[in-house]
């Protein structure tokens, strides 16, 4: 049980009209008992955004909110248990297209819907072989956050995956070998990290790279492509 976040009162749940929900500081309740047990019960469906803290995503939960199309969820002060989050269950929201989740260290067993078209991960602790996963399951998926969401120091991505990414932000990780190539992520168009791949230069699509409060070794791979592409004759994209 989380003792620090605050619970929203019930009757949110009778807002059948509600089409937003920021509440970072609070947690949607569970559906009242005699609302569980009854035939008859409000469908929220016309929310479409949900920003709070340790949503519990439990069928009674799912069932109410169909058509929610963006999740922006915190565990970060969550003292429970992972399963009693239910987090398996985010892959019925099929209508869903942003998931921004913030947690230490229990998404590991996570499904995400096939609707995803961005994802935001901070905090998680994932080893890198799951993004493998996200990969291969997520055919929607254009925009991929990384800060801190993944541990280990080295990343191989696999050829058929990622088909459609156009941005790709990694930060604040111990990823020090990437085997990225021209071939893993076809639809790029801005990558940031702190150490670029050579070979990421050969994708047609990649048009920008943001270097932002990098490390020595990004400034040298970046000035080392630069210089292949130059020599080659081949376009020079913005490093920003």
């Amino acid at each position: 049980m989380d003792t620090h976040t605050l619970i929203l009162s019930s009757e949110i749940w009778e807002i059948p009209k509600l089409r937003h929900l920021n509440v970072q500081s609070y947690r949607l309740p569970d559906p009242l008992v005699n609302d569980l047990e009854g035939q008859d019960f409000t469908f929220l469906e016309y929310l479409s955004t949900l920003s709070s803290e340790g949503f519990r995503c439990i069928e009674e939960v799912i069932k109410r909110i169909p058509n929610l199309k963006k999740l922006n969820e915190s565990y970060q002060r969550y003292l429970g248990d992972a399963s009693d989050c239910s987090l398996s269950n985010l892959v019925q929201l099929n209508k869903l297209e942003s998931l921004s989740l913030k947690s230490y260290s229990f998404l590991e067993d996570i499904t995400f819907p096939t609707s995803l078209k961005k994802l935001s991960l901070s905090s998680c602790e994932i080893p890198w072989e799951k993004m493998t996963i996200i990969g291969s399951s997520l055919p929607n998926l254009e925009m991929v956050k990384l800060n801190n969401a993944f541990r280990g120091q080295q990343w191989n991505p696999t050829e058929g995956e990622f088909l459609r990414l156009k941005v790709l932000y990694i930060s604040c990780c111990d990823l020090m070998l990437w085997g990225a190539a021209d071939i893993h992520f076809p639809s790029l168009q801005c990558l940031s990290l702190e150490r670029i791949p050579l070979s990421m230069g050969d994708i047609d699509t990649l048009h920008s790279i943001h270097l932002d409060f990098c490390s020595e070794s990004a400034i040298n791979s970046a000035m080392e492509m630069l210089t292949e592409q130059k020599e080659n004759g081949m376009r020079v994209f913005k490093f920003m």
